[in-house]
């Protein structure tokens, strides 16, 4: 993956294109931060991250992945929310 996203032919990136597409199922972004926090989240989230910009990375399957302006991370699946940074 690291050699395709440093190549600048328009091969590479259509190769780096279709690997994303096989991995990701969508991406949303939040630019005025969560205003409605899903319940899950409100201990990773509350109080200093409510309002922050930040996006969520669905992948195929359902694991979502949230990362806030800040770096922090949390990942979520089957079991329940999980604090990454």
């Amino acid at each position: 993956m690291a050699e395709l996203m440093t190549a600048s032919t328009g091969e590479s990136r259509l190769a780096l294109r279709a690997l994303f597409h096989r991995i990701l199922d969508r991406v949303d972004f939040f630019v005025a931060g969560l205003i409605e926090v899903p319940e899950e989240l409100k201990t990773h989230v509350f109080p200093d991250r409510c309002g922050m910009t930040c996006y969520r990375v669905t992948l195929l399957g359902g694991f979502k992945m949230w990362v806030w302006w800040d770096g922090s991370q949390v990942w979520e699946d089957a079991a329940g929310p999980k604090r990454a940074t």
